[in-house]
């Protein structure tokens, strides 16, 4: 009886040291600014907290710098023939052309934006926009002419922040 109640008391008091260490963890880690995960690929990713805010021109002229970051940026959104892109006038000859990957939820969203600006059904833009996301490479195959196949920068849009006509 001694013996089972000596055992009882052992692994209840091993489960609570557990548990409060488990507890402690999490605090810590949800109270960091940044995590680290398992990207996709393979590879390492930090995952911020809140998104950089960039001018285009400057996300632009420094990509691999924001490689693989979630960024707030404003520029022009417009849809043509081969894809969804983003960018802004301002600044031509920096990087290429940015590709935006989005659900469809966001591609439902921004049709509305694009039909609300314009006051007219199937407008492709452009739209002036803030959107957040997160800002890569894009490991494009070249297998079509499309943005999705051949942009050089893929913009994984996650929010829209605001939106208005471009003049």
């Amino acid at each position: 009886m001694k013996r089972t109640a000596l055992w009882a008391c052992i692994t209840l008091l091993t489960f609570s040291v557990g548990l409060a260490c488990a507890f402690l963890w999490f605090l810590e880690l949800t109270s960091s600014e940044q995590q680290t995960g398992p990207d996709p690929s393979g590879t390492l990713t930090v995952f911020q907290s809140e998104p950089i805010d960039l001018l285009y021109c400057h996300l632009m002229a420094s990509p691999d710098e924001y490689d693989g970051k979630v960024v707030r940026v404003q520029g022009t959104y417009v849809i043509g023939i081969h894809g969804a892109q983003f960018g802004v006038k301002d600044c031509p000859g920096l990087g290429g052309p940015v590709w935006v990957s989005k659900s469809p939820e966001m591609w439902e969203e921004l049709n509305r934006a694009m039909e609300n600006a314009y006051e007219a059904k199937s407008v492709s833009g452009p739209l002036n926009v803030v959107f957040v996301g997160r800002f890569g490479r894009n490991h494009a195959s070249g297998e079509s002419d499309t943005l999705k196949d051949t942009a050089p920068y893929r913009f994984d849009l996650s929010r829209i922040e605001r939106m208005w006509r471009h003049p």
